[in-house]
């Protein structure tokens, strides 16, 4: 199941230091995406995010440091807004399609329950690779809270740079998917 492909909701944002915090709307899981963008340059450099256009795009240069949260199931201010009940039963992980990546990613997929009372967490670095692969994570490999399927009510997929004091990262993914 296509969580998100990226072909709706365009938003675009250019930032050398700060935030940038929206909601998209389309034919994502849910009807709706948050994106939280925060973007620390030391030399004015600009950090780039494009998404919607058929990719999520994020390109950093020398010294931005960055973390960009996607949410489903939230809203912009990422408030839980519980994506439908049972919406991810009958699958056992996430895959996440990667066109590539530059630099060491710090990478995390957070879920929380529809009610919002439990959480899980989990994460990997990920190595340079200048050609498309995926990321799966297997909800039984959750962390703190089994990750129950037909219980999910909100996912963040967490993206920030492995060498904070270099800074630098450009990544693409195509799509986000319930396996």
């Amino acid at each position: 199941m296509i969580i998100d492909d990226f072909t709706s909701g365009s938003h675009s944002a250019t930032l050398t230091s700060g935030t940038d915090r929206v909601a998209q709307s389309g034919s994502m899981l849910g009807g709706k995406r948050a994106t939280w963008l925060w973007i620390s340059s030391h030399y004015g450099h600009p950090g780039l995010l494009d998404v919607g256009s058929g990719r999520l795009i994020l390109s950093t240069g020398v010294l931005v440091v960055h973390r960009l949260a996607v949410a489903y199931g939230y809203n912009q201010d990422f408030n839980l807004t519980p994506l439908p009940q049972d919406v991810l039963s009958g699958h056992n992980r996430f895959r996440v399609n990667f066109e590539s990546n530059t630099m060491p990613l710090s990478f995390t997929i957070h879920v929380h329950s529809h009610s919002g009372a439990t959480y899980s967490q989990m994460g990997t670095i990920i190595a340079p690779q200048p050609y498309p692969f995926s990321v799966e994570y297997v909800f039984s490999g959750f962390s703190v809270n089994p990750v129950n399927p037909s219980d999910i009510g909100g996912i963040i997929l967490i993206f920030q740079n492995e060498w904070v004091i270099t800074g630098g990262n450009d990544f693409a993914i195509q799509s986000v998917e319930a396996v």
